[in-house]
């Protein structure tokens, strides 16, 4: 629904506004949440280097993800750019062993696996 639905968006705002438009729509559907549980409360704990983490996550993995996103889904149909959001964990996983060091199971090793297949096959079938 949400793909289907961007891509009417898109096409009729262009791919810079739709994805506004969702991070909009994202942080005011978190806003309520963040007071339930007094999230705003710890904000003056937060330290330089979690601001960058922040904007970084916010910029980078959010808002460029979401141009790229949009920009396929304006391309191609949302069913085969959906199928690649699998891909995410493969992707995040990666750049922690490259990054942080982190070692991988021989259990996520075949759930990777499975998943590359997943995606392979529905693009090709």
């Amino acid at each position: 629904v949400y793909s289907t639905y961007g891509k009417v968006l898109i096409t009729r705002y262009g791919s810079i506004y739709s994805t506004f438009i969702a991070m909009l729509f994202g942080f005011l559907l978190y806003l309520p949440i963040s007071f339930l549980h007094n999230d705003i409360a710890n904000i003056p704990l937060i330290k330089p280097v979690h601001w960058s983490q922040i904007i970084y996550l916010a910029v980078l993995t959010s808002g460029i993800a979401y141009l790229i996103w949009y920009y396929a889904i304006k391309r191609l149909p949302a069913s085969s750019v959906g199928v690649f959001n699998n891909l995410q964990p493969i992707f995040t996983t990666i750049l922690a062993i490259i990054f942080l060091n982190q070692s991988v199971s021989f259990i996520y090793i075949i759930g990777g696996l499975l998943v590359i297949g997943g995606v392979y096959a529905a693009q090709k079938f």
